[in-house]
């Protein structure tokens, strides 16, 4: 007959404690005599789970000494409380006191990735992004700014992790065009994610870009000749001129140039004589949105008081070498005091008449010594009085120069 005899208590598992591995797991020691591990089955490790205990063993963990077993780290884990157990022969175990380990994430989470955006015209801006990989992710902050500088980023939103979108708002006039916005992870151990992608998102154009002025507006004898100045906003793509009669509602298209020709002036040959026109200049931004027809100017060309023209003129071309040039001489008569003539010059057939030269009214005749070998200039001379009045165009006096 044969008699086995078991210790019908065993001594619990002492010295428990424990070492990271990597940020995925970590090492739990403890210690227990060798003299007792003759009534030792095995050692199971447990973790407390709030109300209960989870096992970290399959199989249970050898009583041949090291004493130890790896377990893994969860996600999000900070503070876990362990136990080690031993087992006798019978199955029934010995609880150690409880081991806190304080788990320490120095660890960035990942970054998030397709982050795209958009502004609707109402202001509301609509971002979303793909989530970071991480699984301890406990939130996506969103930063925002505004101008130029990204750098002046500023926190707007917090979001949980399981979001993967978010809704804000923006002011549609603010100061540029462009919003950049940046989403950064946080973890359960305040974790942020590093080198986050910025977003430019551009503020939708509602509103018309501000009128160009005009600065300056005269006339000639044939010409009526406008100045402006351009619009002050940024964002003018193109710039249309138009002219309408008083007594027409129809607008015609004299002008249209991109904002980048810087175009300021512009000569209209195409006018009547005490008939009232309106000049209208129009800014058209990237949206095709205009500054409508606010830039106006309106002006009637008078008639003028004319008196008969200069109908004796010659030109003749002289070689001498001390007064070389085109020698004008002229004739008029009139009952009232010359004040000055002006002389006219064109070269060539398509080009139009420059002034010359103002000559006193006691003068007829002037010699041009700014002429060009070879070409052909044809002269006129125009007559102006004490009253502010003057001749009509009068005999034209054509000449080569050789």
């Amino acid at each position: 007959m044969r008699v086995y005899a078991y210790q019908t208590r065993l001594v619990s598992p002492k010295n428990l404690d424990y070492s990271f591995v990597n940020n995925k797991a970590i090492l739990i020691k403890w210690s227990f005599p060798d003299s007792l591990l003759i009534n030792v089955k095995g050692f199971n490790l447990y973790r407390n789970n709030g109300d209960k205990l989870e096992k970290q063993n399959e199989r249970l963990i050898s009583k041949d000494p090291p004493h130890f077993h790896i377990a893994k780290i969860k996600d999000h884990d900070e503070n876990i409380i362990y136990t080690v157990s031993a087992v006798d022969l019978r199955e029934k175990e010995t609880f150690s006191d409880p081991l806190l380990a304080i788990v320490i994430d120095s660890i960035a989470p990942a970054k998030v990735t397709k982050l795209k955006g958009k502004i609707d015209k109402k202001g509301i801006v609509k971002l979303s992004w793909q989530p970071s990989v991480d699984r301890d992710v406990f939130s996506y902050d969103i930063y925002r700014a505004e101008g130029l500088n990204p750098n002046d980023m500023y926190m707007v939103k917090q979001v949980t992790a399981k979001d993967t979108s978010v809704i804000d708002s923006v002011n549609l006039r603010g100061a540029t065009r462009y919003v950049y916005y940046k989403v950064i992870v946080a973890d359960y151990h305040t974790n942020y994610s590093t080198h986050n992608d910025t977003i430019r998102l551009v503020r939708p154009d509602i509103f018309p870009p501000d009128p160009p002025k005009f600065t300056a507006l005269g006339n000639t004898d044939s010409t009526v000749v406008l100045n402006w100045a351009a619009s002050s906003s940024e964002d003018v793509m193109n710039y249309k001129l138009y002219k309408r009669f008083l007594s027409d509602s129809t607008k015609k298209l004299l002008l249209a140039f991109p904002s980048n020709q810087m175009i300021t002036t512009y000569a209209d040959k195409d006018w009547e004589e005490e008939k009232p026109m309106v000049y209208i200049l129009e800014a058209i931004d990237g949206e095709g949105l205009s500054s409508g027809d606010s830039c106006q100017a309106k002006i009637r060309v008078l008639k003028p008081l004319r008196r008969a023209a200069v109908s004796i003129l010659t030109a003749t071309y002289q070689s001498d070498h001390d007064n070389k040039g085109v020698k004008l001489q002229w004739k008029y008569i009139s009952k009232k005091p010359v004040v000055k003539y002006l002389i006219m010059r064109k070269s060539g057939k398509e080009n139009d008449f420059e002034k010359v030269k103002d000559v006193s009214g006691d003068v007829l005749e002037f010699v041009d010594m700014k002429v060009n070998a070879k070409t052909e200039y044809t002269y006129t001379v125009y007559a102006f009085f004490v009253d502010k009045t003057s001749t009509y165009s009068g005999k034209e006096a054509k000449v080569r120069t050789r």
